[in-house]
């Protein structure tokens, strides 16, 4: 019986189960706020958002960040072939 208490299966459900509990817990313990006009704007260090125009793109980026990690990775095979 000890070893059915410790198998995987058995003892994800109870982690589950635990951590729901402390969830709800949680929940049923925790202030209650009132909600202002910028509780769900992202935060910008206390300035304004800039316009969506104005934003920075990361497409460049990842473009440059995935041609770097390509030529690392070649440079890498090249430079162990005998």
């Amino acid at each position: 019986m000890e070893t059915f208490w410790l198998s995987p299966p058995v003892a994800l459900g109870i982690y589950l189960l635990l951590a729901y509990g402390l969830y709800r817990l949680g929940e049923a313990i925790a202030a209650r706020g009132v909600d202002s006009p910028g509780k769900y704007k992202p935060y910008a260090s206390g300035e304004d958002l800039l316009p969506v125009e104005a934003r920075l793109s990361y497409r460049i980026f990842f473009r440059m960040a995935l041609m770097f990690g390509i030529l690392h990775v070649a440079a890498l095979v090249l430079s162990t072939l005998p």
